[in-house]
């Protein structure tokens, strides 16, 4: 079990009856005795059934079982080679995808049309023997159904799904689709397509994008490059990403996961570090779900970062998540801002927030009527505010939640808990060890306190 040397000051009340207090008075018959009054209920502290791999984290000062689950070993997340992911409650570095299998190609499923495409090589008729050139000479001749080999190498083309086919690589670090120019490296129409075992790269405008009421399955798959990582468009588009890394997606206002306009987009397993900024989920009827996942390394500390934010909800749209990391981002990790809009995460851990001017510097926050649940969820290191409503119908609910080392920056105060302009706070079960200037605090909103210390 961890330990983090954590800071609380504690006042100690007593309660005496003194000498004159009429501790022998006679008492009615069928008067209730309140000499000696009944000491007060102690506060139920958080409950944290931490998932496996999560290890319960101890106080230092406090006697209490846990004040959260942290989802690293020992030494922290790890900083693994290229290819490598370290995920949340994992003992060290995984592999994405397969290793390069001595042939340059990967095994052809069985029962499927195999399709295979050498990286810049002559027209072919698609067999081992005379594989394609391009994958857009592949698609061309291919029909529903049929697997495309890529051959290990550089893929240098703009890629158009538009039919029901799988694309895999031979191995994710050594199979690359890069596309130099505008637009997208790979985008999709196509009803059921999936990508496995390969890299996406490129400097336009995103790496992958499925539109139009498309699907698309993104499964052991490196995205980098500039520009956006991955983006679902439009009702009824779907994408799924499966271990996936995603890294080195820079710039202010460049996400490395988008769903937007209705799209439903689902993240297990994946790791997005380095990027500008991590999930956007936007527009009603919007949905992501994220579940085993970290986001973060968004800054390094060492100068002010091109972006940060861990994840944005708007305008209706809604998350949800479990076991799930935001560590080291800048702005936020968790916001929702709009009215029908919501975020309900379970079994989170944010650490390391640092602030990013412009941005409202919170753990979490739901502003403008937007709703935003936490549950089983610990706060750590985090500037200027751990939880923050704001404006009218914004609600940020809690429980079994701790919330530990809030910091002030510049000119700032630093809260663990501020609601105001018609915002509400509600916490359950919820214990705040340590802010620098003040603890809960309403401007103009509300607080709602159960179980809380």
């Amino acid at each position: 079990m961890r330990t983090r040397a954590l800071l609380l000051a504690l006042l100690s009340l007593g309660c005496d009856a003194g000498d004159g207090a009429g501790g022998d008075a006679s008492t009615p018959d069928g008067a209730l005795d309140v000499s000696t009054p009944a000491p007060p209920i102690p506060p139920e502290p958080p409950r944290f059934d931490c998932p496996e791999g999560w290890d319960p984290v101890s106080s230092a000062t406090l006697d209490l079982p846990a004040i959260g689950c942290d989802p690293w070993p020992e030494a922290g997340p790890m900083v693994c080679p290229d290819g490598w992911t370290h995920l949340p409650g994992r003992d060290e570095c995984e592999l994405v995808g397969t290793a390069l299998p001595p042939s340059g190609f990967a095994p052809a499923p069985e029962g499927r049309v195999a399709r295979y495409v050498a990286a810049g090589g002559p027209p072919g008729d698609g067999t081992a023997a005379a594989p394609h050139g391009s994958i857009a000479e592949a698609l061309e001749a291919s029909d529903p159904g049929d697997v495309l080999l890529l051959g290990v190498g550089e893929h240098v083309e703009k890629v158009a799904l538009t039919r029901d086919v799988d694309l895999i690589g031979a191995c994710a670090v050594g199979t690359v689709i890069r596309w130099g120019g505008p637009d997208h490296t790979l985008f999709s129409l196509a009803r059921a397509a999936t990508l496995s075992n390969l890299t996406l790269d490129g400097e336009g405008s995103v790496r992958a994008s499925v539109r139009d009421g498309g699907a698309l399955r993104l499964e052991s798959v490196i995205i980098r490059g500039a520009g956006d990582g991955v983006r679902a468009s439009g009702s009824g588009s779907e994408l799924v990403l499966s271990r996936v890394l995603v890294r080195s997606t820079a710039g202010p206002e460049i996400w490395a996961v988008a769903a937007i306009d209705g799209a439903s987009v689902e993240i297990a397993d994946t790791e997005i570090r380095g990027a500008g900024r991590g999930l956007f989920a936007f527009g009603s009827g919007t949905t992501m779900t994220v579940t085993d996942s970290v986001v973060g390394a968004l800054h390094d500390g060492g100068g002010p970062p091109a972006g940060g934010s861990g994840a944005y909800v708007g305008e209706g749209a809604s998350s949800s998540g479990a076991r799930v990391v935001f560590d080291r981002v800048r702005g936020y990790a968790i916001g929702a801002d709009g009215f029908g809009t919501r975020a309900s995460f379970d079994q989170v851990w944010i650490e390391a927030i640092r602030a990013l001017p412009g941005e409202p510097d919170a753990g979490a926050f739901a502003f403008g009527g937007a709703h935003v649940e936490l549950r089983h969820a610990s706060l750590v290191d985090v500037d200027t505010k751990a939880l923050y409503a704001s404006g009218e119908g914004a609600s940020l609910l809690v429980e079994d939640c701790a919330v530990d080392a809030v910091f002030a920056v510049e000119d700032s105060l630093a809260y663990g808990a501020l609601a105001i302009d018609g915002g509400v706070i509600t916490m359950r079960r919820a214990i705040l060890l340590s802010a620098e200037h003040v603890g809960v605090t309403t401007l103009g909103g509300g607080l709602r306190l159960e179980d809380v210390p």
